[in-house]
């Protein structure tokens, strides 16, 4: 199939890569942390040890809560 649409097997690899481009599947992307907020959401037993001391540190901002 490739060879009626590409002369070379080269054309074929670039004309991937374009479509990928033009498409924005190769954006760069920079993966951040999960906030402790976050790791908070997630199932105690997907956490690993770093997520849990990470958690034993975290202190809540508590500006937002109302005497009663």
């Amino acid at each position: 199939m490739d060879s009626l649409r590409y002369a070379e097997p080269i054309d074929a690899a670039v004309g991937l890569d374009d479509f990928m481009t033009m498409t924005g599947y190769f954006t760069a992307t920079t993966e951040q942390p999960l906030t402790e907020e976050e790791l908070l959401d997630k199932e105690f037993d997907s956490l690993t040890n770093d997520d849990w001391e990470r958690l034993k540190r975290y202190v809540p901002e508590t500006r937002d809560l109302v005497a009663a």
